[in-house]
């Protein structure tokens, strides 16, 4: 139980090496350009949430403080079961063919938003933009 005035315990993170370069345009602007290499990642958000649920089930993943004080937790194994479940139900309720249902969804919680929720937020993808396989819009592969 962490106390008042207490910092929570975190793991510290791996962040890249500062190693930053400016572009100067001729327009005025500039692009600011890390010469540090990406490691390898994940394609998609729901990968890291199935990694960590195999990983950690019991490890918890989301917590919510509750009126009386407590808190409501839910661990990796129990979010990973419940997108799992929510996904299925809707292809469950018909919403016409898989593509249809997974595109219904996507529009709601596509790829590219969760790189970038804060873009996202900013513009509605839209149905048809994503049951449409493009280069702007892949086909991701779920198991």
């Amino acid at each position: 139980m962490i106390q008042q005035g207490e910092k929570p315990p975190f793991l510290p993170l791996a962040l890249a090496t500062p190693r930053i370069r400016r572009i100067d345009r001729s327009d005025g602007s500039f692009i600011l350009h890390s010469e540090e290499s990406l490691s390898d990642y994940p394609g998609h958000m729901a990968l890291v949430l199935r990694a960590q649920a195999e990983a950690r089930p019991d490890t918890v993943f989301l917590a919510q403080r509750q009126p009386d004080g407590g808190w409501r937790r839910v661990t990796y194994a129990q979010a990973w079961s419940a997108a799992r479940s929510i996904a299925q139900a809707l292809l469950d309720r018909g919403y016409g063919d898989q593509s249809d249902a997974t595109a219904m969804i996507a529009a709601k919680n596509h790829k590219n938003g969760a790189k970038n929720p804060l873009a996202h937020m900013q513009k509605d993808f839209g149905y048809e933009f994503c049951k449409t396989v493009s280069d702007k819009n892949p086909l991701e592969q779920y198991r």
